[in-house]
């Protein structure tokens, strides 16, 4: 019964059996992880690319597409590569990733085998990054310009070491001022 779509289930009581959950079947058709712990780390390799987005997604495909399809317009020619950790996804994004991973450069798929939180899906990202800057971004972004040339800008500088979109400043990186 496994392979047909049910969980079959022996108790003292008898066998139990129920059909395996969406996420159940999407896991044999390739690798899956239950948490940022099992990634392998890539921290300690070199820098491959200038630049990493990651971008944690869990269905919406509609803005993933258009998310990774905006930084493949404005940041094509740089070196970059896209890390999109599907979060858990049952509403084709899962496969729509595996298609375009295919066809596009430097382009990462990761997929967890249930909805994990956001702590641990960014973690998955920054641990398979090879990037010298790392971009996180919501699945519900468009990149819509040059963002690369501002953001390596601000980061050279050795007094920053992370920015974002409300100006945000700390002395401790405990309490942040606008």
């Amino acid at each position: 019964l496994g392979h047909n779509g049910y969980v079959v289930h022996d108790t003292l009581s008898g066998t139990l059996a129920r059909p395996k959950t969406e996420l159940e079947k999407k896991t044999k058709q390739w690798v899956s992880y239950s948490t940022s712990a099992e990634v392998p780390c890539m921290l300690n390799q070199p820098n491959a690319v200038e630049f990493s987005f990651i971008i944690p997604a869990c269905n919406y495909i509609g803005d993933v597409q258009r998310c990774v399809k905006s930084i493949y317009d404005w940041c094509g020619n740089m070196s970059t590569e896209v890390i999109v950790v599907d979060n858990g996804s049952i509403d084709g994004t899962s496969e729509w990733l595996e298609n375009n991973a295919l066809s596009r450069p430097n382009f990462k798929v990761i997929h967890t085998d249930h909805v994990l939180g956001q702590a641990s899906t960014l973690n998955i990202g920054f641990k398979q990054s090879l990037g010298i800057y790392i971009v996180q971004l919501d699945p519900s972004v468009e990149v819509a310009g040059d963002i690369l040339t501002p953001l390596k800008n601000t980061l050279s500088n050795t007094i920053v070491g992370v920015t974002g979109p409300f100006g945000l400043v700390t002395t401790d990186l405990h309490h942040f001022h606008e």
